[in-house]
């Protein structure tokens, strides 16, 4: 999920512990964001990793045209179109040609092998698993005060209105402000977050 904002992966991918965390608003660099970092965190004795990556997660162009055997911009271009003229990224499926990408490379794999891991590389779209989860006793009575605000809405005729979730409040709010999409911009603390976890994950275990 998260084909044109990443604010889902982000909160995912901090709160799961995520060691990459790749979102729409930032394209990123293969070699540099994913190769070297996987690469110094087996050094540093890791030998798990999780990367987080949305929908949309785009590499820069440089990187595309240096760093990918299995696409190119020209089969992104080709993609089927929504009924809006937006490229349907899903069935780019970003995640799965990381992994692909990931397993051609011998010369990370050796890396692993050096240190003593297994390189073993696969993709989980995470999408019907997350939403499928049991709900908990705040989830139950969130959904029950939407309900009851919504409803009250409807017997007041206040339509094109939505109800959201503000701190610990329920308040109204407009339905094209609701629909708007909640871009992480770059000089957000969560952006800087992600940042600093990639190097105290693996700069943490080096001697």
């Amino acid at each position: 999920m998260g084909r044109d904002a990443g604010f889902l992966t982000m909160y995912s991918g901090l709160s799961a512990g995520a060691d990459i965390i790749l979102i729409p608003e930032t394209p990123f660099d293969f070699e540099k964001e994913v190769v070297d970092v996987l690469r110094k965190r087996a050094k540093a004795g890791y030998k798990y990793h999780i990367i987080a990556t949305s929908e949309g997660a785009y590499p820069k162009n440089e990187s595309l045209e240096r760093d990918f055997k299995t696409i190119s911009k020209e089969s992104i271009e080709k993609l089927p179109k929504d009924t809006f003229g937006n490229p349907l990224l899903a069935k780019l499926n970003i995640s799965k040609i990381i992994v692909d990408e990931l397993n051609m490379r011998d010369d990370l794999k050796e890396v692993f092998h050096n240190n003593g891991v297994d390189f073993e590389c696969r993709s989980v779209v995470l999408g019907h698993t997350m939403r499928a989860g049991t709900p908990n006793s705040f989830d139950r009575i969130l959904g029950l005060r939407f309900g009851l605000a919504a409803m009250k809405l409807v017997l007041e005729g206040k339509f094109g209105n939505m109800v959201s979730l503000q701190g610990n409040k329920i308040e109204t709010i407009p339905l094209s402000e609701g629909v708007k999409k909640k871009y992480i911009t770059n000089d957000n603390d969560k952006m800087e977050l992600r940042d600093l976890l990639v190097k105290i994950r693996y700069l943490s275990k080096q001697k």
